[in-house]
C-alpha cells in the first residue's frame, strides 16, 4: 500500500492575519522528506498532473517522467528545492533556484531508476516553493520477463522491420543478446536450440520464415551449408559465417549441417515427387 500525500488548498489570508501552522507530511523512506511551510495554495502554480504513469520491459534502465508547470498567479513564484522519496528517483529542473515569472511555464523531467527493481514502483517528490511546498508523485509498473524464448508482438515487429533493413543486424547490437550470445561455443544440436529454433520454431514466426523440420523441398548437405554460411540475398535470414559477417565459425558450422542434414529428412513431400508416365 503506498503512502499519498494529499494536498489542500489554503484560502488567501490578510496581510497581518498569520495562516494556521500546518503539519507536514512525512515520506517514508527519506530523511529529509518533511518539508517546512504550508502547502502552496491554488491559483499560483498550474500543473498538468500530480501524478505521471510509465509502463516499461522488464530490464529497462530507468523510466522517465515530463511535468509541466505554469504560473498562474499575478506574481513570481521560486521553486527552491525539490525533495525525493528515494534516491533512486531525481528531478531536473532548469535550475535551482528557479523563478517563474507572472505566465512563465516549465517542465520538470523525473527519472527513476529501475535498477533492481521489478512490479509496481511508487515514488513522491516535494517541489518546495517560496509559498509554500507541492506533492507529485511518480508511478512506474515494469512489466513481469517474458518466458524464456518467448517474444511480444512488438519486440518480433521491430525484429522485422531491423531484418528487412539490414539482415545481419539481428546478430549485432540490442539483437545479440537473443540471436547471438547464446550460440558461444555451441555446436550440433545445442547450436541449433539456440541460433536457429528462436527463428524457426517460434510459435508466431513471421510469413516469410519456414519451419525447417517441415519444410516442402528436397535438402542436403549443401543446402543447409549455403544458407547457414551466406544465406541468400534479399532474405531475412542472415549470413552466420564469421567470414560474411556473422557469428559462428567453420566447426561450429560444420556441426549444424551434420545435425540438421541427419534429422530432416531429405526427401521431398509425396505430394511435391515427381509423376510416373504410364
Amino acid at each position: 500500500m503506498r503512502s499519498r500525500v494529499t494536498v489542500k488548498s489554503i484560502p488567501p489570508f490578510a496581510p497581518n492575519e498569520q495562516p494556521a501552522p500546518a503539519v507536514p507530511p512525512t515520506i517514508p523512506g527519506h530523511p529529509l522528506s518533511s518539508p517546512t511551510g504550508p502547502p502552496l495554495a491554488s491559483g499560483l502554480l498550474a500543473w498538468d498532473g500530480d501524478e505521471k504513469a510509465a509502463t516499461v520491459r522488464f530490464g529497462a534502465a530507468q523510466a522517465s517522467f515530463i511535468f509541466q508547470v505554469n504560473n498562474v498567479s499575478p506574481g513570481p513564484v521560486t521553486i527552491t528545492s525539490v525533495q525525493s522519496s528515494c534516491g533512486c528517483t531525481v528531478a531536473k529542473l532548469p535550475q535551482i533556484p528557479w523563478t517563474l515569472i507572472p505566465g512563465a511555464k516549465g517542465t520538470i523531467d523525473v527519472a527513476m531508476n529501475l535498477a533492481g527493481k521489478s512490479g509496481i514502483n511508487i515514488k513522491n517528490l516535494i517541489i518546495n516553493t517560496d509559498r509554500g511546498f507541492k506533492t507529485i508523485t511518480v508511478r512506474t509498473n515494469i512489466q513481469p520477463p517474458l518466458p524464456a524464448g518467448a517474444m511480444g508482438q512488438t519486440d518480433r515487429m521491430k525484429n522485422l522491420q531491423i531484418a528487412t533493413a539490414n539482415r545481419q543486424a539481428v546478430l549485432h547490437g540490442e539483437c545479440a543478446a537473443c540471436h547471438s550470445m547464446p550460440a558461444i561455443n555451441k555446436t550440433s544440436a545445442e547450436l541449433y536450440q539456440a541460433a536457429c529454433s528462436i527463428c524457426h520454431e517460434a510459435v508466431h514466426r513471421a510469413d516469410s520464415v519456414p519451419d525447417l523440420k517441415n519444410l516442402q523441398k528436397q535438402t542436403d548437405a549443401n543446402y543447409w551449408r549455403t544458407w547457414i554460411t551466406s544465406s541468400v540475398q534479399g532474405k531475412l535470414m542472415p549470413a552466420f559465417s564469421i567470414e560474411n559477417g556473422g557469428i559462428l565459425n567453420p566447426v561450429q558450422i560444420d556441426s549444424l549441417v551434420k545435425y540438421l542434414t541427419e534429422t530432416i529428412s531429405s526427401a521431398p513431400p509425396a505430394s511435391l515427387a515427381p509423376t510416373r508416365s504410364r
